[in-house]
């Protein structure tokens, strides 16, 4: 189960606000419809998948359609 912290709900709150304001609604829906999906996804298949961050051992990386997505397993 991936659980979202308040600030990455808000992150992709702007990411959508940006892609809605820029380009258009549906889009920015889909664009983080897909994001969120490609995430749960991803963990659900490899929770270690990412790269370790060398700053913090308990966090890793990964890039989702260019968005940098930092998580820890079990935090």
């Amino acid at each position: 189960m991936v659980k979202w912290t308040s600030k990455s709900k808000e992150d992709l709150d702007q990411i959508r606000e940006h892609i809605a304001h820029n380009l258009n609604v549906d889009l920015a829906i889909s664009t983080l419809d897909e994001i969120i999906d490609e995430v749960m996804i991803i963990l659900f298949k490899n929770p270690l998948a990412g790269s370790i961050l060398e700053a913090n051992p308990l966090f890793s990386k990964l890039v989702v359609q260019g968005n940098s997505i930092y998580y820890c397993e079990n935090p």
